[in-house]
This record gives C-alpha cells, structure tokens and sequence, in this order.
C-alpha cells in the first residue's frame, strides 16, 4: 500500500513521496522516493534528490510503530503453542486443586468407613451405662465416672466416636488405654470448650495435660468428633477433624473405651481399627 505525503516547494507546487519498504537496509526502516518536480526547475529551485534515491530511514526505537498501511501501534503477539500450553497449565492445576478438595472433604467419612463398631454387649465391660442400637449411654452419678471398655489386641489402633452431653456440664471423652475399670488413661473434653489428657487412678484424675481451652470444641450442645490415633506408645487426638494434641509414653493398651465424668453422655459411631 502506498502512502502519499505532499512536500511544498517554492513555487507552492508539490511533489509525491512514496512511503515504503523496498530495498530498505533492515525491516525496521522507512524508505521514501523522492521524485523531481516539474515546478522546482521553473522556479530556479534545485531539488533535493534530482536522481529520484530512495532515502532511508530507522524509526526511533521504543515508540512501538510498525509498517502497516499507516503507521500504527499493535500488541504482541501470541503463538498458538504458547496459548496451548497456558491452556494445559491452567487444566492442570485446577484439576489438583479439586482433587485435594475431594480429598479433605472424604477423609472424615474414609476412616468411618473402615472402623467397625461391636454391637455385642458380651465384647463390652460397662460400668453406669448402656448400649442402645447403634449408641452406648453413660449415666455416672454426680462427683463419679461411667465407662465401657473393650478388648483390643493390636497396639496400632484408631478410635473414633460422636459425643454428645446431657446437659452440657461435666466432660467425657475416649479412653486410649486401660488395665482395668480404675486404672486407665482418658482424652477428654468438656461442654464449654476445653480438653485435657489424664490418667485415673482409683478414683484420682492425674493430668498429664491439665485444661485447657480448644476453639475446634462446639460448645452449643451438638455432638463433636473425637478421634484418637494410638502407636506403641504414643497417641495423636484429634476433635472435629482437627490435630489437638499428641501424648507420648502412653502404655500398650489390652482395652480402650469410653468415658463420662459427672455427666451423661451419648456415643454416636462408636469404631475402631483394626
């Protein structure tokens, strides 16, 4: 495309000057043909480039122009692989992104899953409560504990369990190892939001941690998820899915259990593995 510029003379006749990019030294360049004028000789006016040169000449760098029809400005642009690559990029993380979504939200119901609960009152000792269905019920008297144990065989074991209180007063929790009713060791929790791990011995609670306050604790007298994770000789808590607490030197344990101190208290769900 061709772009005609007037250039006065001296006798205010004109000229056209082509704008283009033959035989310019780089692509970069401008390169003008500056014809003759009939008027300019009649004028005693002598042309600038009798010969008709083409004249050259480099855009000032950084303005950002190139050769279009007009001189214009125009954005960078994208390939086709860099689009597709960005596009797969983008794909990728938004797929991990929902996977570890998934994840979280069926970690909960995964261990539910594999944990079993006993419904056989035979496997139970229980002391001030019941099972009933698919829940036991603690019903200690005030200032005293109720508890249901179970044998276990493996000193790797996971326990799990949905407590609630009635009323909210009092505290009760998971018992991760015991050698008997009144020598045992207890993750507990109270009804206005704080826990603590002892050991009870006949009749003495020994604090191994003392209370303390927990904001994962609901303290609006719905039920919260307890779970404890117990090695050799060590044990991780959790409440609502949330890491509380972990007890090192815990003993190998023949039972685990539950228990509610001063209160009763209904175990949901009770499970555990293996």
């Amino acid at each position: 495309m061709i772009l005609t510029v007037d250039v006065a003379v001296a006798a205010g006749g004109s000229v056209d000057a082509a704008v283009g990019a033959i035989n310019c030294p780089t692509l970069a360049d401008v390169c003008a043909v500056q014809a003759v004028s009939p008027l300019a000789s009649n004028h005693n006016a002598s042309p600038v480039n009798p010969k008709g040169n083409r004249i050259c000449a480099r855009p000032k760098s950084g303005t950002g122009y190139t050769r279009h029809k007009i001189m214009s400005r125009s954005a960078p642009e994208i390939s086709l692989l860099s689009w597709r690559i960005a596009m797969a990029g983008l794909a990728v993380v938004t797929s991990a992104v929902i996977l570890a979504a998934v994840l979280i939200a069926r970690q909960g119901q995964t261990i539910s899953t594999a944990l079993n609960f006993d419904r056989n009152a035979e496997g139970w000792t229980v002391r001030a409560g019941s099972l009933e269905a698919d829940r036991l019920v603690l019903r200690p008297a005030a200032h005293s504990i109720g508890l249901a144990l179970h044998p276990i065989e493996s000193a790797t074991f996971t326990l799990q369990t949905h407590i609630a209180f009635y009323p909210s007063q009092g505290a009760a929790g998971l018992i991760v190892q015991a050698d008997d009713p009144d020598h045992l060791c207890a993750f507990l929790i109270s009804g206005d939001g704080y826990f603590r791990i002892s050991d009870y011995r006949n009749g003495v609670w020994i604090d191994r941690a003392a209370w303390r306050a927990w904001p994962h604790i609901r303290r609006d007298g719905s039920a919260n998820v307890l779970r404890a994770e117990c090695g050799s000789d060590s044990c991780t808590v959790f409440v609502n899915d949330e890491w509380t607490w972990q007890e090192n030197g815990v003993p190998v344990t023949r039972w685990i259990g539950v228990i509610a101190d001063g209160t009763e208290a209904h175990f949901d769900q009770l499970s555990w593995q293996p």
